[in-house]
């Protein structure tokens, strides 16, 4: 339990824009989380540190994490941030090998994505 009053805490420190904070109790509460919500909580520090344009916390955060491999709007925000830090060929190799894993819909939109990586 001691990780959900984190989590809610951090809630209330984004709002405030106290972003720093958040990401500290967000660590926190994945120290004590389960193995689920560890992966729950890793994705929103990822999230948060892109709404901050820490591109580099967010590889940090989610390279060669099982995350990446098991959902996709991970995988994507970490392709964003090699992306923005100039690693476009990363960028697309963590696309290309989420692919397998990915249901039609999203399949479609992370081609469309690799395309464009490629381009640039």
């Amino acid at each position: 339990e001691a990780d959900v009053v984190l989590a809610n805490l951090a809630v209330l420190k984004i709002k405030q824009r106290k972003f720093q904070e958040a990401d500290r109790l967000l660590a926190a509460a994945g120290r004590e989380a389960s193995p689920h919500n560890q992966q729950i909580i890793l994705y929103n520090r990822a999230v948060l540190a892109t709404q901050q344009n820490e591109y580099k916390k967010v590889v940090t955060l989610l390279y060669m994490t099982k995350l990446v491999m098991q959902n996709p709007k991970a995988a994507v925000l970490l392709a964003n941030a090699f992306h923005y830090l100039g690693r476009e060929r990363e960028a697309v190799a963590v696309l290309t090998d989420i692919l397998p894993f990915c249901d039609a819909t999203q399949r479609s939109s992370i081609e469309q994505l690799i395309r464009s990586l490629k381009k640039s």
